[in-house]
């Protein structure tokens, strides 16, 4: 809950201390762009953001029923933020988290004025770079998530789930070669992602 102090300072018509965006883009794990709206760094919760040009442009409504989408533009005169992203294509599907804090008391809770995004996409120029934040649309989800197949493998070969650490770099997800790899043949791969026990004619869903 945000304190008595950051519910007087947000209610006033004016403050002596601004309202500062800071901006979060995690690259990946324990590498992370911060960035804040301001001409000087600051510091929150333990963190040092860097001053950056930016700006938010609100979502647009519509009757079509698209997913809303908040633009979050970056100054990019110098070409930095540019070097930043291209070697993350572009930072799609990257999590940035935006929070909105007063200069002048940076201890306080933000808690309620966090918010989560994917990066759905970014566009570049000479100038800016434009981040489309959002939630990725329903309809793009595969559904069901997992097919149901006698005998092939769902598993990403070597992954978690297949399990196989040998020395063979490829697989054909069938259960003979499963079989083959894993020395089971005559036992049975209990770490085959496929269900031999469907029958082979016909179409079955379940959940």
């Amino acid at each position: 809950m945000p304190s008595t102090v950051l519910k007087q300072e947000k209610n006033k018509l004016s403050s002596t201390s601004p309202w500062l965006i800071l901006f979060e883009l995690t690259i990946s794990p324990g590498d992370v762009l911060r960035l804040v709206s301001n001409t000087e760094s600051i510091t929150y919760q333990g963190n040092v953001f860097s001053p950056f040009p930016m700006q938010i442009r609100a979502p647009v409504q519509d009757l079509a029923g698209t997913i809303p989408q908040l633009t979050v533009i970056v100054a990019n005169t110098d070409r930095q933020m540019q070097a930043q992203i291209e070697g993350i294509n572009g930072a799609v599907d990257k999590e940035v988290k935006l929070i909105i804090v007063n200069a002048g008391y940076l201890t306080e809770d933000y808690s309620e004025f966090e918010s989560q995004f994917k990066v759905l996409g970014a566009v570049a120029d000479n100038k800016v770079v434009s981040f489309n934040l959002g939630m990725k649309s329903p309809t793009y989800r595969r559904f069901p998530l997992f097919r149901m197949m006698g005998y092939h493998c769902n598993w990403v070969f070597k992954g978690i789930e297949c399990g196989y650490s040998g020395q063979t770099e490829s697989c054909d997800h069938t259960l003979k070669t499963c079989r083959i790899l894993t020395g089971t043949v005559d036992k049975g791969a209990v770490r085959f992602g496929g269900f031999p026990g469907l029958q082979t004619m016909g179409v079955r869903f379940v959940h």
